[in-house]
């Protein structure tokens, strides 16, 4: 939870680690809520529902790397996603149940929320196989929520950060 103000605007923040998004093949990713608080002046007191979801902490779904370089996921003949399929590509990242907004800071002009159990699937091309890899990451949306500035994966590609364990 982080309080956020803007100029006149104050917004109860709310990370929801668990929730599910609606990213393509995405489940339990997590979110972050933002929830206003009415100036007690202008309006009566009354409980206040907050479902709006800040979208621009973790806008896509998984990333894959092709083989062709489109990006897209490998599919298969019934149209679904082949996961880890060394010959047409594979997921380069998982990001089910990554618990976005289970850290959460504002200072007003940026906002961090961060997802602790973000993974990299990392193709081990010496034995033909996938390594996942717990890193975590961080996105910096704007302070008015409507724009990611920034993604921060600390350990992307540092396997020895990895393997000592330093990077979740």
């Amino acid at each position: 939870v982080a309080l956020h103000k803007t100029g006149t605007d104050t917004r109860l923040l709310v990370g929801a680690p668990t929730a599910d998004t609606s990213q393509n093949g995405v489940d339990d990713a997590g979110t972050v809520y933002a929830c206003r608080i009415p100036d007690p002046m202008e309006e009566p007191r009354q409980a206040t529902r907050c479902s709006t979801q800040v979208p621009s902490f973790d806008p896509t779904g998984n990333k894959f790397l092709s083989l062709d370089g489109s990006g897209n996921a490998p599919r298969n003949s019934d149209g679904s996603i082949k996961f880890n399929y060394v010959n047409d590509g594979y997921m380069q990242e998982n990001k089910t149940g990554q618990w976005m907004g289970v850290a959460l800071r504002s200072n007003g002009e940026y906002v961090v929320a961060c997802a602790h159990r973000f993974i990299r699937v990392a193709h081990n091309y010496r034995k033909n196989t996938f390594d996942t890899q717990p890193i975590g990451k961080c996105s910096v949306v704007s302070g008015d929520l409507s724009s990611q500035l920034a993604e921060y994966k600390p350990c992307w590609g540092d396997t020895t950060g990895y393997e000592m364990s330093s990077c979740q």
